[in-house]
Formats: structure tokens, C-alpha cells, sequence
């Protein structure tokens, strides 16, 4: 009888964490099934990916929530993926269509900035009311990272950011500067209360009229700039593609002994 019962807790504390427990992983959902990591590599290598979409709006999320049930848990995380038709497919080799390259060439000329020219300068008013400016943080090592509250990738670095980055450097010489683009006031504010709900907490700034981010750079976002102490930019990157935060580690902990 007391087996049965401790039985009982065990399944109770397991049910209660299964559903309070923040997905924190990409779900990948190739033409309506979802399938592995592995899989859409696989797919990728042999050029099937036709679109990819970061991210679903409510509508689409709670669609795929009745489909997939608890298998699905936050919408940032959800990339849906479309492949190319066997007809399709095959147009593409008899065309013999080329690889397009380039992309790193494209995401470079994005900024306006480049690594080794100093910051430019700029006041940004926070989540909290109060004024940060960059200037001011001449001493420390920031990370500014540009976002949105539409961007999936964005949000997914977000989940990774306070264990990986605001802990460990918590008594150091850094600052975390997020400042949200092109997006009101209380869009962004809406966002965070929804993320703290989800253990993710920390104060953001608001560039509605993208007057910051214009300084700095175009395009396509996330985007991550590390200055270091000096005023100097060390570091840029752009986009998520899952281990983008642990390079801003590496590049943090290099800076903040110098």
C-alpha cells in the first residue's frame, strides 16, 4: 500500500512538470509531421527545403497545439518547413539549377559598424523607465542585441540568455543591453510579462523608431554586437542557429579578464 501510494506522487510530480516544463528545443514540422533535428539536415543536404518559417502566429499555433497536444509548448520554437515536390525535385535537376552562395557576404554588408571601429553612441530608454546610455558604460563589456517580439530566434536565444550569460557574468564588468526594434512600448512590455511567466527576466530597451538600430545596422535580426571596456566593437553576429550563444560566451569571457 505504501508503494503504491509513493507510486502515486511520483506520477502526480511528473504530470505537473510535463506540463509546466518550457519547451526550449526547435520543433521541427516538415510537411505536417514532425521530425528530427537529424532528419531536416538530412533534407537540407540533399537541397529538398523548398521554405523554412522561424516561429508561428496564434492562429497556426493553436492549430498545431490541438494536432500535436503536449508535444508542442511555446510557438517560438516551432519551425515549419516545406519541401520541394518530387516534380519539383525534378525540374530542379534538369534545370541543374546551381548552389546559391553568398549569404555571409549579404549579412556582412548588413552593418554599419564594423569590428575594431568604435561604438557609436546612444541614449535608450528601458522597460523600467530608466535611460541607458552607452557611453556611460565605457568600462564594462556589452552585448547589445538587437530583437523583436515577432522574431522566433530572437526569443529562442532569450530562453538560453540568463543561464548561459546574466548568471555566470552576474559580479563581472558586463552589461546584457536588448533593445527591442521598430515595435510600441507596450507590444514589448506584453512580451516580457509573457517570457517572465516562462523564468525569463531582464530589462529591455525600446528603439521604436528604429533611430538606434539604423546607427548600427539593417536587415535581418537577431543581431548581437559585443564593445568591450575600451569602447570598441570585437564582435558581430546575426541570426540563431543554435549555438550562437555560446560563441557570445566565448567572446564575453575573452573580454571581460582583459
Amino acid at each position: 500500500m505504501k508503494n503504491i501510494f509513493l507510486l502515486v506522487v511520483v506520477l502526480l510530480i511528473h504530470t505537473v512538470y510535463s506540463q509546466n516544463k518550457v519547451q526550449t528545443d526547435p520543433i521541427f514540422i516538415v510537411n505536417g509531421e514532425i521530425v528530427t533535428k537529424e532528419k531536416v539536415e538530412e533534407y537540407a543536404q540533399k537541397g529538398y527545403i523548398k521554405k523554412m518559417l522561424n516561429g508561428v502566429n496564434e492562429e497556426k499555433y493553436l492549430e498545431l497545439k490541438k494536432k500535436f497536444n503536449d508535444k508542442i509548448t511555446a510557438k517560438e520554437f516551432i519551425i515549419l518547413i516545406e519541401l520541394y515536390s518530387k516534380l519539383e525535385m525534378s525540374n530542379k535537376k534538369a534545370q541543374n539549377l546551381p548552389v546559391v552562395h553568398g549569404k555571409s557576404e549579404k549579412i556582412k554588408n548588413e552593418y554599419f559598424v564594423k569590428i575594431g571601429s568604435k561604438s557609436i553612441d546612444f541614449n535608450v530608454k528601458m522597460i523600467d523607465g530608466t535611460l541607458v546610455n552607452l557611453y556611460e558604460l565605457r568600462g564594462k563589456v556589452v552585448l547589445l542585441n538587437f530583437w523583436a517580439t515577432w522574431c522566433a530566434p530572437c526569443i529562442r536565444e532569450f530562453y538560453e540568455i540568463p543561464s548561459k550569460i546574466l548568471v555566470p557574468f552576474k559580479n563581472q564588468n558586463f552589461v546584457f543591453l536588448p533593445i527591442a526594434i521598430g515595435q510600441d512600448q507596450q507590444i514589448v512590455k506584453n512580451k516580457m510579462v509573457y517570457l517572465k511567466k516562462r523564468g525569463i527576466e531582464f530589462n529591455v530597451g525600446f528603439d521604436h523608431s528604429k533611430i538606434i538600430w539604423n546607427k548600427y545596422a539593417n536587415g535581418s535580426i537577431p543581431k548581437n554586437i559585443i564593445v568591450d571596456k575600451n569602447g570598441v566593437i570585437r564582435y558581430l553576429s546575426t541570426g540563431n542557429d543554435g549555438k550562437s550563444v555560446d560563441k557570445l560566451v566565448e567572446e564575453i569571457e575573452k573580454l571581460v579578464t582583459e
